[in-house]
């Protein structure tokens, strides 16, 4: 069983490691992000509901208009992603959320953390991967 869910967990293409190498926009980790989508909904450790997913959107959202108003954005958003990140940690250990989209925000909030500058590619990235999430049915 355990080799199953191995293998299962391997087949889903995870653009983590392109994004922390890559960036955002980079065009490898958004050929992978419609597929990593579709697969997100459903996976190790929980599951991902496309109100959980659509939350995590929104709250990026606000930190890009917050940040946008803010006289240094660079360490609001440092400190903005640090709390997103915990609020995905505590969602995983809810089991409203998955392993795979746990990790992967972890990259996105360490890669924003490391390169607050990029907030707006962020945005546009988790826009992709939402709209994919949802296409895929994910509507519950």
């Amino acid at each position: 069983m355990t080799n199953v869910r191995q293998q299962n967990r391997n087949e889903i293409p995870n653009p983590s490691n392109l994004i922390r190498d890559r960036g955002f926009l980079d065009q490898e980790v958004l050929n992978l992000i419609e597929t990593f989508a579709a697969h997100t909904l459903q996976g190790e450790g929980g599951r991902n509901t496309i109100n959980q997913l659509r939350k995590v959107y929104n709250q990026i959202r606000i930190m890009k208009q917050q940040a946008d108003a803010e006289d240094d954005p660079s360490q609001f958003v440092q400190l903005q992603s640090r709390l997103l990140k915990a609020q995905v940690s505590y969602a995983k250990a809810r089991t409203l959320t998955t392993t795979n989209f746990k990790d992967f925000f972890d990259v996105c909030m360490d890669r924003l953390r490391a390169n607050p500058n990029e907030l707006d590619d962020l945005v546009t990235m988790f826009e992709i991967f939402y709209a994919y999430a949802y296409s895929a049915g994910g509507r519950t």
